[in-house]
Protein backbone atom coordinates (compact mmCIF):
# COMPACT_ATOMS: atom_id res chain seq x y z
CA UNK A 1 0.00 0.00 0.00
CA UNK A 2 1.37 3.47 -1.11
CA UNK A 3 2.37 5.99 1.65
CA UNK A 4 -0.95 8.40 2.31
CA UNK A 5 -0.98 12.00 2.10
CA UNK A 6 -2.27 12.29 6.25
CA UNK A 7 -0.51 10.90 9.15
CA UNK A 8 -2.80 7.13 9.80
CA UNK A 9 -1.64 7.31 13.46
CA UNK A 10 -3.53 10.17 14.42
CA UNK A 11 -6.63 8.11 13.11
CA UNK A 12 -6.09 4.47 14.60
CA UNK A 13 -3.03 2.46 15.94
CA UNK A 14 -3.13 -1.85 14.51
CA UNK A 15 -1.21 -4.33 16.21
CA UNK A 16 -1.40 -8.39 16.56
CA UNK A 17 -2.55 -10.83 19.32
CA UNK A 18 -2.33 -14.25 17.74
CA UNK A 19 -4.55 -15.23 15.23
CA UNK A 20 -6.36 -11.24 16.31
CA UNK A 21 -5.60 -7.94 14.55
CA UNK A 22 -7.15 -4.73 17.01
CA UNK A 23 -7.25 -1.55 15.64
CA UNK A 24 -7.95 1.53 17.75
CA UNK A 25 -9.57 4.05 16.16
CA UNK A 26 -8.88 7.76 17.82
CA UNK A 27 -8.46 11.48 17.02
CA UNK A 28 -10.98 13.02 14.76
CA UNK A 29 -13.28 10.39 13.46
CA UNK A 30 -15.41 12.70 11.90
CA UNK A 31 -12.44 13.58 9.31
CA UNK A 32 -12.16 9.96 8.82
CA UNK A 33 -15.59 9.22 8.08
CA UNK A 34 -15.94 12.44 5.61
CA UNK A 35 -12.45 12.76 4.37
CA UNK A 36 -12.23 10.30 1.11
CA UNK A 37 -8.69 9.65 0.75
CA UNK A 38 -8.45 8.74 4.59
CA UNK A 39 -11.80 6.82 5.17
CA UNK A 40 -10.65 4.26 1.28
CA UNK A 41 -6.91 4.21 2.91
CA UNK A 42 -8.81 2.57 6.34
CA UNK A 43 -11.12 0.39 4.57
CA UNK A 44 -8.04 -1.13 1.96
CA UNK A 45 -6.19 -1.69 5.74
CA UNK A 46 -9.14 -3.51 6.57
CA UNK A 47 -9.06 -5.53 3.51
CA UNK A 48 -6.14 -5.92 4.17
CA UNK A 49 -6.42 -7.98 6.98
CA UNK A 50 -9.32 -9.52 5.51
CA UNK A 51 -6.76 -10.93 2.92
CA UNK A 52 -3.97 -12.12 5.62
CA UNK A 53 -4.21 -15.64 5.66
CA UNK A 54 -3.26 -16.30 9.32
CA UNK A 55 -5.72 -13.74 10.65
CA UNK A 56 -9.28 -15.38 12.00
CA UNK A 57 -10.25 -12.11 13.72
CA UNK A 58 -10.37 -8.51 14.07
CA UNK A 59 -11.32 -6.67 17.02
CA UNK A 60 -12.20 -2.45 16.94
CA UNK A 61 -11.44 -0.60 20.10
CA UNK A 62 -12.04 3.25 20.61
CA UNK A 63 -10.52 6.02 22.66
CA UNK A 64 -12.43 7.01 25.66
CA UNK A 65 -15.12 9.92 23.96
CA UNK A 66 -14.62 9.18 20.69
CA UNK A 67 -18.19 8.38 19.14
CA UNK A 68 -20.01 10.65 22.08
CA UNK A 69 -22.28 12.77 21.86
CA UNK A 70 -20.32 16.39 22.29
CA UNK A 71 -18.28 15.68 19.67
CA UNK A 72 -21.17 14.39 17.50
CA UNK A 73 -22.94 18.09 18.09
CA UNK A 74 -19.72 19.60 17.30
CA UNK A 75 -19.30 18.21 14.14
CA UNK A 76 -23.24 18.32 13.59
CA UNK A 77 -23.49 22.40 14.07
CA UNK A 78 -20.70 23.01 11.87
CA UNK A 79 -22.69 21.35 8.85
CA UNK A 80 -25.94 21.85 9.05
CA UNK A 81 -28.16 25.34 8.14
CA UNK A 82 -28.76 26.92 11.94
CA UNK A 83 -32.19 28.50 10.56
CA UNK A 84 -32.77 25.16 9.14
CA UNK A 85 -33.45 23.55 13.53
CA UNK A 86 -36.65 25.46 13.36
CA UNK A 87 -38.07 24.42 9.86
CA UNK A 88 -39.44 21.76 8.84
CA UNK A 89 -36.44 19.66 6.64
CA UNK A 90 -33.34 20.29 7.54
CA UNK A 91 -30.66 21.68 5.46
CA UNK A 92 -26.80 21.70 5.66
CA UNK A 93 -24.33 24.66 5.12
CA UNK A 94 -22.38 21.95 2.97
CA UNK A 95 -24.44 18.91 1.42
CA UNK A 96 -21.15 17.34 0.05
CA UNK A 97 -20.06 16.80 3.87
CA UNK A 98 -23.35 15.16 4.57
CA UNK A 99 -23.49 12.82 1.86
CA UNK A 100 -19.70 12.51 2.02
CA UNK A 101 -20.38 10.75 5.62
CA UNK A 102 -23.19 8.84 4.33
CA UNK A 103 -21.23 7.18 1.30
CA UNK A 104 -18.29 6.54 3.99
CA UNK A 105 -20.35 5.07 6.64
CA UNK A 106 -22.18 2.65 3.86
CA UNK A 107 -19.23 1.76 2.21
CA UNK A 108 -17.52 0.73 5.67
CA UNK A 109 -20.66 -1.87 6.78
CA UNK A 110 -20.57 -3.33 3.16
CA UNK A 111 -16.87 -4.55 3.82
CA UNK A 112 -18.33 -5.37 7.48
CA UNK A 113 -20.64 -7.38 6.18
CA UNK A 114 -18.76 -8.87 3.25
CA UNK A 115 -15.72 -9.42 6.08
CA UNK A 116 -14.28 -13.24 6.04
CA UNK A 117 -13.10 -13.36 9.37
CA UNK A 118 -14.60 -12.76 13.06
CA UNK A 119 -15.52 -8.94 12.89
CA UNK A 120 -15.62 -7.69 17.03
CA UNK A 121 -15.88 -4.56 18.40
CA UNK A 122 -15.47 -2.95 21.71
CA UNK A 123 -17.59 -0.51 23.18
CA UNK A 124 -17.74 2.22 25.63
CA UNK A 125 -19.03 5.15 27.15
CA UNK A 126 -21.72 7.18 24.63
CA UNK A 127 -22.07 5.85 21.53
CA UNK A 128 -24.04 8.08 18.75
CA UNK A 129 -26.81 6.84 16.65
CA UNK A 130 -24.38 6.77 12.82
CA UNK A 131 -21.69 4.72 14.84
CA UNK A 132 -24.30 2.77 16.74
CA UNK A 133 -25.47 1.52 13.14
CA UNK A 134 -22.03 0.63 12.27
CA UNK A 135 -21.24 -1.01 15.19
CA UNK A 136 -24.60 -3.33 14.49
CA UNK A 137 -23.04 -4.45 11.44
CA UNK A 138 -20.11 -6.66 13.98
CA UNK A 139 -20.20 -10.33 13.81
CA UNK A 140 -19.53 -9.69 17.84
CA UNK A 141 -20.08 -6.42 20.41
CA UNK A 142 -18.79 -5.88 23.39
CA UNK A 143 -19.94 -3.20 26.05
CA UNK A 144 -18.62 -1.86 28.76
CA UNK A 145 -20.91 -1.42 31.98
CA UNK A 146 -20.84 2.58 30.80
CA UNK A 147 -22.10 2.03 27.56
CA UNK A 148 -25.12 4.23 26.30
CA UNK A 149 -26.16 4.31 22.64
CA UNK A 150 -27.20 8.13 22.01
CA UNK A 151 -29.51 8.48 19.31
CA UNK A 152 -29.84 11.91 18.53
CA UNK A 153 -29.89 12.72 15.26
CA UNK A 154 -34.05 13.40 15.72
CA UNK A 155 -32.54 16.19 17.02
CA UNK A 156 -31.23 17.60 13.53
CA UNK A 157 -34.43 16.04 12.06
CA UNK A 158 -32.42 13.61 10.55
CA UNK A 159 -33.42 9.50 9.50
CA UNK A 160 -31.06 7.12 11.78
CA UNK A 161 -27.50 6.60 9.26
CA UNK A 162 -25.59 3.08 10.04
CA UNK A 163 -28.01 1.41 8.05
CA UNK A 164 -29.72 1.28 11.74
CA UNK A 165 -32.89 0.25 10.90
CA UNK A 166 -31.85 -2.43 8.93
CA UNK A 167 -29.85 -4.20 12.01
CA UNK A 168 -32.41 -3.42 14.33
CA UNK A 169 -35.61 -5.42 12.94
CA UNK A 170 -32.63 -8.08 12.62
CA UNK A 171 -32.48 -8.66 16.03
CA UNK A 172 -36.05 -7.14 17.32
CA UNK A 173 -39.78 -7.13 16.04
CA UNK A 174 -40.56 -3.86 13.89
CA UNK A 175 -42.18 -1.97 16.67
CA UNK A 176 -40.14 -2.34 19.03
CA UNK A 177 -37.34 -1.31 16.83
CA UNK A 178 -39.57 1.68 15.57
CA UNK A 179 -39.68 2.48 19.28
CA UNK A 180 -35.72 2.58 19.98
CA UNK A 181 -35.48 4.84 17.02
CA UNK A 182 -37.77 7.46 17.96
CA UNK A 183 -36.95 7.23 21.63
CA UNK A 184 -35.17 10.44 23.17
CA UNK A 185 -33.27 8.85 26.25
CA UNK A 186 -29.91 6.52 25.63
CA UNK A 187 -30.63 3.23 25.57
CA UNK A 188 -28.45 1.77 28.57
CA UNK A 189 -25.80 -1.19 28.86
CA UNK A 190 -28.29 -3.47 31.15
CA UNK A 191 -31.18 -2.48 28.55
CA UNK A 192 -28.41 -3.51 25.64
CA UNK A 193 -27.24 -6.47 26.59
CA UNK A 194 -31.20 -7.36 27.79
CA UNK A 195 -32.42 -7.12 23.98
CA UNK A 196 -29.03 -8.31 22.31
CA UNK A 197 -27.23 -5.30 21.00
CA UNK A 198 -24.21 -6.42 22.58
CA UNK A 199 -23.54 -9.72 22.97
CA UNK A 200 -21.47 -9.04 26.35
CA UNK A 201 -20.70 -6.26 29.19
CA UNK A 202 -17.28 -6.57 30.54
CA UNK A 203 -15.98 -4.46 33.80
CA UNK A 204 -14.59 -1.43 32.59
CA UNK A 205 -11.63 -1.32 34.36
CA UNK A 206 -10.32 -4.31 32.46
CA UNK A 207 -12.41 -3.77 29.47
CA UNK A 208 -9.98 -3.92 26.52
CA UNK A 209 -8.10 -6.95 27.79
CA UNK A 210 -11.27 -8.68 28.30
CA UNK A 211 -12.95 -8.05 24.51
CA UNK A 212 -8.99 -9.15 23.64
CA UNK A 213 -9.15 -12.27 26.03
CA UNK A 214 -13.01 -13.54 24.41
CA UNK A 215 -11.63 -12.23 21.01
CA UNK A 216 -9.25 -14.97 21.04
CA UNK A 217 -11.04 -17.67 22.49
CA UNK A 218 -13.61 -17.29 19.81
CA UNK A 219 -11.11 -17.13 17.21
CA UNK A 220 -9.66 -20.61 18.47
CA UNK A 221 -11.21 -22.46 15.48
CA UNK A 222 -10.48 -23.83 12.33
CA UNK A 223 -10.33 -21.76 9.24
CA UNK A 224 -12.35 -24.28 7.56
CA UNK A 225 -15.64 -24.00 9.98
CA UNK A 226 -15.28 -19.91 10.30
CA UNK A 227 -14.73 -19.69 6.82
CA UNK A 228 -18.07 -21.54 5.71
CA UNK A 229 -19.77 -20.25 8.85
CA UNK A 230 -19.33 -16.53 8.08
CA UNK A 231 -20.50 -17.46 4.89
CA UNK A 232 -23.66 -18.59 5.08
CA UNK A 233 -24.18 -15.93 7.84
CA UNK A 234 -23.03 -13.26 5.63
CA UNK A 235 -25.39 -14.78 2.79
CA UNK A 236 -28.49 -13.71 5.22
CA UNK A 237 -27.75 -10.17 4.79
CA UNK A 238 -27.74 -10.10 0.65
CA UNK A 239 -30.74 -7.51 1.37
CA UNK A 240 -28.62 -4.97 3.15
CA UNK A 241 -27.11 -3.71 -0.63
CA UNK A 242 -30.99 -2.98 -1.44
CA UNK A 243 -31.58 -1.26 1.89
CA UNK A 244 -28.71 1.16 1.42
CA UNK A 245 -29.41 1.65 -2.25
CA UNK A 246 -32.49 2.88 -1.20
CA UNK A 247 -31.40 5.11 1.96
CA UNK A 248 -29.06 6.85 -0.99
CA UNK A 249 -32.00 7.62 -3.41
CA UNK A 250 -33.88 8.78 -0.54
CA UNK A 251 -31.46 11.27 0.41
CA UNK A 252 -30.64 12.05 -3.38
CA UNK A 253 -27.21 10.56 -2.53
Amino acid sequence: MSQPAFNPDDYFSQNRSSHVTVVRLKGDVYSLVTDVVKSDYFIAKINEINHTDDIKGLLILHDKGLFNLAGYRRFMDVIIAPESMQETWPRFRDPKTRFGMIHAINRFIRTMVDFKKLFLVGLSGEVVSPFFGISMAADIKYGAEDLSFVLDHHHYGLHPSGALPYFLTKFLHHSKALEILLRSEPITATEALETDLVNKLLPLEQFEELCLQHALELCDIRHSTLFYTKRLLNHTRDDLKAYLDYEAQMINL
